[in-house]
């Protein structure tokens, strides 16, 4: 910029002027210092087993914690898994504990939640954090305080006596100068030093603008040359953040079922992280879960080709814990019927062409597989000669209903002289004494413990690697216990299924268990099964009562008291099925008359209701063998 001249003002009249006595100084044109840019804030691990760490700080939280979701992971065994966090707020870093076991120590002292300054130690655990702030660059608001005057003006100021004086508007030390001049002359030399002081202030404002500006572009770019930097050392990935992407990639992959990807990324994480257990235990998982996949698809295979102890034991590979549980149930209960269908037909077969014991064999087999099996109890009845005990219906006038006989009442005191007038309660239990299978061996006592701690998969699959040691008949035994725990697995697990939405089911499997938990050395889960048992059939007999199911709910209310003893809810129950009874009582008698055949069921029905000893069950018992029209043993269930 050239210097200024008066010349460039305009003339403010035609004559001449001479020089005024106006001093003006041309000073350094100076710049803004943009400063260099400070690193960004960041933690240091000054003490510790990650001694050396770094983490630039971005305006946003900052976890830190022993675990890998964690922004610093650090690998100290006093560190929480969330232990300290460093929130941003207000432009301020401030440090927050997280309810940590140890706590969080700034410069030896607790804190819970405190700000940040530079050279603040952070403590965690054993590990030492230092806090390193930036220092403060310097702005833009001091490039536009900075000096740019270019000159300086001396303003005229007339004092009396026409004596003009010249001052420095910048509050330096003024040099008054006085010069006689003539009035005319100093008038004219007001107006353009009026006019010339305009023309500056405009050049000092571009100046200024101008300097901003540069400065501004200048800070911005090393700003910008520091976030660049900033990235690229963000993007150097550190082993533990590689650890948590190949975790969240392994369990992304585990929930598609994709077993071997899982696995392999689970074991990336173990080869950067070996002490992270849960990466392992996924491992683990994922390996057998393949498995599990491949038995069930050997076990598909071995069913088409129809060969069914083979689809069994490949069943049998796949562990309760498995994901595919519930469709090798369902395939296992598949092969089943479809054994039993094609031995039914083969026995039809060589029933038809003659070969009778053959066809029996074949049902005796179909048997083992499904005794409950209908079509199967038919055939070998017939086959055998063995029709079963069928009723006979009576004809005509009825005899006594029925000869009276001592038997007990489960949980309802001593043996009383009771006739027997109804069919065998499906629920109730015929204990008998059964001996325990014993099979020696560390396997086999392995196996036991598991059973013992209800590990129903494991137990079996223990004791099924000691039985392919075994031989004879020791082999014999250990087969027998065998299918004694996976039958107890199974009538457990039926239970607990239907426990809610068929107790009455549900109770038989119960009672099923604990029947062949007897079979089972020091019978474990007798007491266990028994209080399942007890509190099913309490659920039971109030639901039957509350639908007017009355002989199930009786029939529910000696089960509980058989494994459960008494309770409050049973005897309101017992209370109001005594009500029922009399009212269907007295309902019988009023028709005795009218309608006997209905008088009499209703009696018949007062019999499920009580117990045998009580007043309205001996009358109901009287009226109901007295003369009068047939009936039949009807439910209401």
């Amino acid at each position: 910029m050239r210097p200024f001249d008066r010349n460039d003002l305009p003339p403010v009249n035609p004559e001449p002027m001479e020089d005024a006595p106006t001093r003006i100084e041309h000073g350094d044109n100076i710049q803004p210092d943009a400063g260099a840019s400070a690193d960004e804030p960041k933690l240091v691990v000054i003490g510790g087993n990650d001694r050396g760490r770094e983490v630039i700080l971005e305006p946003r939280d900052t976890s830190i914690g022993r675990g890998l979701d964690n922004d610093l992971v650090l690998a100290d065994i006093a560190v929480s898994r969330k232990h300290t966090l460093i929130c941003y707020e207000n432009g301020q870093h401030v440090v927050r504990d997280l309810g940590s076991g140890n706590g969080t120590l700034l410069n030896g002292r607790r804190a819970h939640h405190a700000i940040l300054a530079d050279g603040d130690q952070i403590e965690v655990g054993n590990t030492l954090i230092r806090y390193v702030a930036p220092a403060a660059p310097e702005g833009v608001a001091e490039l536009a305080a900075a000096p740019t005057v270019v000159g300086q003006v001396g303003e005229m100021i007339q004092p009396a006596g026409g004596v003009h004086q010249t001052v420095d508007v910048r509050g330096g030390a003024a040099a008054a100068q006085a010069v006689q001049v003539t009035d005319g002359r100093g008038q004219k030399r007001a107006k353009g030093g009026r006019s010339r002081k305009l023309l500056l202030f405009g050049a000092i404002g571009l100046v200024v603008f101008f300097g901003g500006m540069i400065g501004l572009k200048v800070v911005l770019k090393k700003r910008k040359q520091a976030a660049a930097t900033a990235k690229a050392n963000r993007s150097k990935v550190s082993p533990d953040e590689l650890a948590a992407r190949h975790f969240e990639e392994g369990t992304k992959q585990y929930r598609a079922r994709n077993w071997e990807k899982a696995r392999s990324h689970y074991l990336k994480v173990l080869a950067v992280a070996p002490g992270f257990d849960q990466a392992k235990r996924y491992a683990d998982q994922a390996a057998a879960e393949t498995k599990a996949r491949d038995a069930l698809a050997a076990a598909k295979s071995a069913i088409s080709t129809k060969d069914y102890p083979t689809a069994r034991s490949a069943l049998a590979n796949i562990p309760s814990t498995s994901v595919y549980v519930e469709e090798a149930r369902k395939l296992r209960q598949d092969v089943d019927d479809k054994q039993v269908q094609d031995l039914l037909e083969s026995a039809k077969l060589l029933k038809n062409s003659g070969d009778e014991e053959g066809a029996l064999a074949r049902v005796k087999k179909a048997m083992k597989v499904a005794p409950t099996n209908t079509a199967v109890k038919a055939l070998y009845a017939e086959l055998s000669g063995d029709d079963g005990h069928k009723k006979k219906k009576h004809h005509g006038r009825p005899t006594h209903v029925a000869s009276a006989k001592h038997h007990s009442t489960p949980g309802l005191g001593k043996p009383r002289t009771t006739p027997r007038v109804r069919r065998g309660n499906p629920t109730s239990v015929k204990s008998a004494p059964v001996r325990a299978i014993r099979v020696s061996g560390a396997g086999a006592r392995k196996a036991l413990s598991l059973y013992r701690a209800k590990q129903w998969g494991p137990a079996y699959m223990e004791m099924k690697r000691h039985v392919q040691q075994l031989s004879g008949k020791r082999k014999s035994r250990g087969e027998k216990l065998l299918e004694t725990i996976r039958s107890v697995a199974q009538a457990v697990m039926r239970a607990e299924r239907d426990q809610v939405r068929n107790p009455r089911r549900a109770m038989s499997y119960y009672e099923k268990a604990l029947k062949l938990d007897q079979r089972v050395p020091r019978k474990p889960h007798q007491a266990m099964l028994k209080g399942r048992l007890a509190k099913v059939a309490r659920v039971l007999a109030t639901s039957a009562m509350a639908s007017r199911r009355y002989s199930t709910a009786y029939a529910a209310v000696r089960v509980a008291r058989k494994y459960g003893g008494n309770s409050a809810q049973l005897a309101s129950v017992v209370k109001q099925l005594e009500g029922e009874a009399q009212r269907l009582f007295t309902r019988g008698y009023t028709i005795r008359s009218s309608n006997p055949a209905k008088a009499k069921r209703m009696w018949q029905q007062v019999l499920k209701m009580v117990p045998a000893g009580s007043a309205i069950y001996t009358k109901a018992y009287k009226w109901l063998n007295s003369s009068g029209p047939s009936y039949q043993d009807e439910d209401e269930d």
